[in-house]
């Protein structure tokens, strides 16, 4: 995505187009910021929840143009969040999703956010800490389709990190195991955004699937996914096969997902479990 595109999406976020020179002052502001004070920034998601963001995160930066980068997902994501329930974070970043779970769930409930890249992970911990959160706990460990060890490739642009079979051999969890170490009966919302990895999330999430234990996947389909030898689509067509209904995250809401070409862009998509009806 080329500059000026970037720039239009950003004026176009739905808490930025009735006010665009405000926008535009905030992305000037922050720009210079990051070119000569370095100093992070404190934004209000919304009443309660705080997140701190760092000139070095392209994540946080998009925090600070926007305030809820992922608009409609995060929209959905508070409706459908209760008291009481589990979300799941594979791939927290920063913890835009994980903060927000975390109010929503309230104390009684339970928030697990894997982030293996140390600087996000550390600006995660902080703002857990920000938060006063106590529901929510950080791992390290990468997700993928087996336990033990996953060759991963650690980025200079941390969102860029990913499950690389270059990469180094580092800590990792299926999905699987950490549901029965952690006896988690019940996941109301699993996100995943691994860089094209979903597939090896799913694969290592066999059990809690084929059981009908997680209501909601928010996850992404990537392009990237080709350089780990899967199709473009291989993410979507798996959880297909275990009954689930797929959307496509658009401006105007959630679009039925049929078909998704090889060459597709990246974008977020819904997964609702069978049985579901109003989501």
């Amino acid at each position: 995505m080329n500059y000026l595109t970037s720039l239009a999406n950003i004026l176009q976020h739905p808490l930025n187009k009735k006010n665009k020179l405000s926008a535009l002052m905030r992305i000037i502001n922050w720009k210079a910021n990051k070119l000569v004070f370095k100093k992070p920034k404190i934004v209000e998601l919304f009443a309660g929840v705080k997140c701190i963001c760092y000139p070095e995160s392209s994540f946080g930066s998009l925090i600070i143009y926007t305030k809820i980068p992922d608009f409609e997902e995060v929209k959905l994501l508070k409706r459908v969040l209760k008291s009481g329930d589990t979300f799941i974070d594979v791939g927290a970043n920063i913890g835009l999703y994980t903060l927000i779970a975390a109010k929503k769930v309230a104390n009684n409930g339970k928030v697990y956010a894997f982030e293996p890249v140390d600087k996000p992970a550390a600006n995660l911990l902080e703002n857990i800490k920000l938060n006063s959160f106590t529901n929510t706990r950080l791992i390290k460990d990468v997700v993928s389709d087996k336990s033990g060890k996953e060759k991963f490739i650690f980025e200079t642009v941390s969102e860029e990190s990913a499950i690389n079979y270059k990469g180094k051999l580092t800590p990792s969890i299926k999905l699987d195991d950490f549901i029965i170490k952690e006896k988690i009966k019940k996941v109301r919302v699993l996100k995943v955004d691994v860089e094209g990895a979903e597939v090896k999330v799913f694969r290592g999430a066999k059990k809690l699937l084929s059981e009908n234990n997680v209501d909601y996947i928010f996850f992404e389909i990537n392009k990237k996914a080709q350089k780990l030898g899967f199709s473009t689509q291989e993410a979507a067509n798996f959880l297909v096969k275990y009954g689930y209904t797929l959307y496509k995250f658009s401006s105007t809401g959630l679009q039925k997902l049929i078909n998704i070409q090889n060459d597709a862009k990246t974008f977020n998509a819904l997964a609702v479990r069978k049985g579901l009806i109003n989501h």
